[in-house]
């Protein structure tokens, strides 16, 4: 339970390396993409496979396609509204300890209502 500065401040540090994992994850998630598509259009080529695969001596539509896979998971990563930085900025220029409580509280039910969709939409 939060009383306090020191007890809010606890929470909020937890909920923010949350934060970070949750992003972590999703660019490890993306960059595991790009990487099989890389692969994939380079062994399209055929012959050897020159190593490192600079994005650039990509076809332009599989580079576009990359382009656009990373600007929609930035787009739906700030959707989601787990940013560990922004967020945390609003809670420390957030003076009362009430106000930080019910604006904490708000990232916290945003992300339940997230999961909870997300579960009701995978289960068949």
């Amino acid at each position: 339970q939060i009383v306090d500065n020191e007890t809010f401040w606890s929470a909020a540090h937890i909920w923010q390396k949350l934060c970070f994992t949750v992003k972590e994850a999703r660019r490890v998630n993306l960059q595991s993409i790009v990487h099989e598509k890389t692969i994939s259009a380079a062994m399209k080529k055929g012959g050897p496979l020159n190593l490192p695969i600079h994005r650039e001596d990509l076809p332009s539509d599989v580079r576009m396609e990359l382009n656009e896979l990373e600007r929609e998971e930035a787009n739906n990563f700030i959707a989601i509204g787990m940013e560990p930085c922004l967020d945390f900025q609003k809670l420390l220029a957030t003076k009362k300890l009430n106000d930080r409580i019910t604006l904490f509280s708000k990232m916290i039910a945003k992300e339940r209502t997230r999961l909870e969709e997300e579960i009701h939409t995978d289960t068949p």
